[in-house]
């Protein structure tokens, strides 16, 4: 009964320290992907949100609960980002719960410890985008993919049906996700049951994955008849590179992968390093310790390795974040059976609380150094602009109506958002006799881009000098003068 209490008792506080890790992010500056997707989507309508599918950055159902909260709430970061934020916060108390059924209440807790503070699914809880939601969906994929098993209710069926399309609504990476959950449920089936209720499963299995692509299917219908078909399959993002050149490189994609699961942790080689082994010793013993046949982590990996071959592409590492919860939950099964192997010797009291005490550290450890290091604060991830908002201003008082000014990513969009935000008329700004073309930049990629724009506009900018107007602390405000 004590080991209960205490077990319970760390699971609430890491929840705590996690909903806390979130709420002290809550407000950090706009990023790029999120100015966009509210000025192009989210703060349009209903219809436009679905069918609009002009950038990938239209995750829609995100989009679409963004879009409630705008219109109940009004426009601030802290309310675009509620739909995100609120499942950043229950992916936690889920992970725990699918890594329990998987591999007992040990592994649960780290599951649920790593969630709590990773970095990376931290700043997706705090980015109003799609990616914490996708991790929410494919957690809850998963639970029901277990009480399906267990029960194969047809209610639940349903769920997991429309559930995987909401998630394909939200991102159409969830072919990621969606394809390891699908894999594993079906193994699952097939090996861990026989006769009659093999039989069932399976026919209600084919019943549930056909019904959540035809719900897909249906939901995409605005986006195939406005916006066209090419705009998903075919867009610059999932252009096949050629094979020559990508199979030899395809490892780049799982290094990629392994770095953003570990990325800003404290002594991240070593830490990483101790997670990959312990994911291995899961991974090994995952027969002797969960009560199914497959393991999760062998379906990902086996799915998401056939999709990237076949598409030939190298997508963003932040593509697999809903699929981290299922590899921490390994690296929990593998800590479980490594402190049971070298600690029973003490005692099984011993060798049962060294996970808590494990979960603990971690969990202390990481959230400060996440606050000590500001990683959140400063992640570039979707496109960071720390000056934006002060440049709104900036531009407000001092770019007259004769002015040219031109910024590019991730500056333009960061900017006009602050400047809707605060209500800056960019409109009607007065004129002078006296009429600049300026540049704005946060980094010299931004300035070389933006150059070589114009020069493409008009050769004279080529042989322009430079005068810095104003110099803010991340970005710069520079005037071009042409040659005479």
């Amino acid at each position: 009964m004590r080991g209960r209490w205490l077990h319970n008792g760390v699971l609430l506080a890491m929840m705590l320290v996690g909903y806390w890790l979130r709420v002290r992010y809550f407000d950090r500056s706009m990023r790029f992907d999120e100015a966009l997707s509210f000025i192009e989507y989210v703060s349009t309508n209903m219809p436009s949100i679905m069918a609009n599918y002009s950038e990938p950055n239209n995750h829609i159902f995100h989009s679409l609960l963004a879009h409630v909260a705008w219109l109940v709430f009004g426009n601030h970061p802290v309310i675009l980002r509620m739909a995100a934020w609120i499942p950043g916060v229950v992916m936690i108390p889920f992970a725990y719960e699918v890594g329990r059924k998987f591999y007992g209440r040990g592994a649960g807790l780290l599951a649920a410890a790593i969630v709590a503070v990773s970095p990376s699914l931290l700043d997706m809880s705090v980015n109003a985008r799609g990616y914490s939601l996708q991790v929410l969906i494919t957690l809850m994929l998963f639970w029901l993919g277990q009480r399906l098993l267990e029960k194969n209710r047809n209610n639940e069926w349903l769920w997991f049906a429309l559930l995987s399309a909401l998630g394909f609504l939200t991102i159409p990476t969830m072919l990621y996700p969606m394809g390891a959950v699908a894999l594993w449920l079906l193994l699952s089936i097939w090996f861990d049951n026989a006769g009659y209720r093999r039989r069932v499963l399976l026919k209600n299995y084919v019943v549930g994955i056909g019904l959540g692509a035809v719900l897909t299917l249906i939901l995409y219908v605005p986006v195939m008849m406005f916006s066209g078909l090419d705009r998903l399959i075919n867009n610059p993002f999932v252009q096949p590179v050629p094979p020559g050149e990508y199979y030899p490189r395809f490892y780049e994609n799982y290094a990629g992968f392994f770095a953003w699961a570990h990325q800003w942790l404290p002594f991240t080689t070593v830490t990483a390093a101790v997670m990959g082994f312990a994911a291995v010793a899961g991974l090994v013993t995952h027969r002797s310790r969960s009560p199914y046949s497959v393991a999760p982590l062998v379906t990902a990996l086996v799915w998401v390795t056939l999709a990237l071959l076949v598409q030939r592409v190298f997508p963003y590492p932040r593509i697999v974040s809903s699929l981290m919860p299922i590899y921490f939950m390994t690296v929990g099964a593998g800590i479980v059976f490594l402190t049971e192997r070298f600690c029973s010797r003490q005692g099984r009291d011993v060798a049962c609380y060294v996970p808590t005490g494990i979960a603990i550290v971690f969990v202390i450890g990481v959230a400060a150094h996440t606050v000590r290091t500001g990683v959140i604060i400063t992640s570039p991830e979707t496109g960071i602009a720390e000056d934006a908002e002060i440049a709104a201003f900036y531009f407000a008082e001092n770019i007259t109506g004769s002015d040219s000014l031109a910024y590019s990513y991730p500056s333009n969009y960061t900017v006009r958002y602050y400047e809707g935000f605060h209500g800056i008329d960019t409109e009607n700004r007065p004129e002078s006799d006296r009429a600049q073309v300026l540049i704005y930049y946060h980094s010299d990629a931004e300035r070389e881009r933006l150059l070589n724009d114009l020069i493409a506009l008009d050769p004279a900018f080529d042989d322009a000098t430079f005068e810095v107007v104003e110099q803010f602390a991340h970005s710069t405000l520079e005037e071009i003068i042409r040659s005479p």
